[in-house]
């Protein structure tokens, strides 16, 4: 009895989280695996594919515009999700919005801090009828965390350039938003607690149903650990900078080359501000475990070497600063010194 109810319980699951692919049958003899879709937006505004006797194909990825008259015949069947779209469940999609469900995953049965901490996050279409979505501004800060006293995790993320085009979901089709993102990498998690991760609903692309709503909130345990190098600099900076400036991480290299100068083990930030120039200005900050002497080769100006700061508790420090971020802020070294114990 138990063995039947499983079976009916899986394919109830499998008919209501699948969704249709088509094969489509050209008059050439050519077998398309794709979808015809809809012109979208970015087609319209384009002027591509925009004769009426034409259609649109999707193919994995691509477009390609062909008459509808080519068409001979187009075959639906079952698209099985894959990937970590197999991991969604049904009871922990986020609220509808937009014709849109979101849910956050965790990937790892265990987080400790200075270890990365993945998550994915799937998303599906709710409606009666296809949509457009577009994810190419997902990379730029998509999560709230807050901590067991509810204070907002800082983003150490810098700003990313994103590129991208809409793509079709079908009704009741789950797409991967993110897979297997490690979150300490834009997010400073530094000490052992209980936090909480969503999904910020926002736009995120130029699609008309760009518009994402908000996940279901995941609660996680950030075991003790040995904190990253990177984030402790950052603990310290963080709360020194001036309003309008930010403390963005480099990306958890293990060995660094201060401009101008040798390599050694340390990690790299960056202090960055948006003036009203739009224009962003770049402060690095290189940390290394023993002091870097200057390249002997050629001879590199002063603008061309990276300043030594000092020694301090956390090694040895050396920054580079341009003349129009000085000018915005005049005490940058002495502040700098002050947050990291610099002698």
């Amino acid at each position: 009895m138990r063995q039947v109810v499983f079976i009916l319980f899986a394919f109830y699951f499998f008919k209501a989280t699948n969704v249709l692919a088509d094969k489509i049958y050209l008059k050439s003899g050519e077998i398309l695996e794709g979808k015809v879709k809809e012109r979208s937006p970015l087609d319209m505004k384009s002027g591509w594919c925009e004769d009426e006797k034409s259609s649109v194909v999707w193919d994995e990825g691509s477009s390609r515009c062909i008459e509808t008259a080519t068409i001979e015949r187009i075959e639906k069947e079952f698209k099985a999700p894959e990937g970590v779209q197999l991991l969604a469940k049904p009871n922990q999609w986020g609220d509808e919005k937009y014709g849109y469900q979101t849910q956050l995953i965790t990937m790892d049965e265990k987080y400790f801090v200075g270890q990365p901490m993945k998550f994915s996050l799937v998303m599906r279409n709710v409606t009666e009828s296809r949509k457009w979505y577009d994810q190419q501004g997902i990379a730029n800060d998509p999560f709230v965390i807050k901590d067991s006293g509810g204070q907002k995790v800082y983003n150490k993320a810098p700003d990313f350039q994103t590129g991208g085009s809409g793509q079709p979901i079908d009704t009741g089709e789950i797409v991967t938003l993110i897979e297997n993102i490690d979150i300490t990498t834009e997010y400073l998690i530094s000490q052992p607690d209980i936090y909480f991760i969503q999904f910020r609903e926002g736009s995120y692309g130029f699609a008309a149903d760009g518009w994402f709503p908000a996940s279901n909130v995941v609660q996680f345990t950030a075991l003790p650990g040995e904190p990253m190098k990177e984030d402790l600099l950052i603990q310290e900076l963080m709360n020194e900078v001036p309003e309008r400036w930010h403390v963005a991480g480099g990306g958890n290299r293990r060995e660094v080359s201060p401009l101008g100068r040798t390599s050694d083990t340390g990690v790299e930030v960056f202090l960055v501000t948006h003036p009203s120039s739009s224009k962003g200005l770049y402060v690095s900050l290189w940390q290394t475990e023993y002091s870097v002497e200057v390249q002997a080769s050629g001879q590199p100006t002063e603008k061309q070497v990276s300043e030594y700061l000092g020694h301090g508790n956390l090694g040895h420090f050396y920054i580079l600063i341009p003349t129009e971020a000085e000018e915005l802020w005049p005490t940058i070294r002495e502040d700098v010194k002050q947050a990291l114990a610099i002698r």
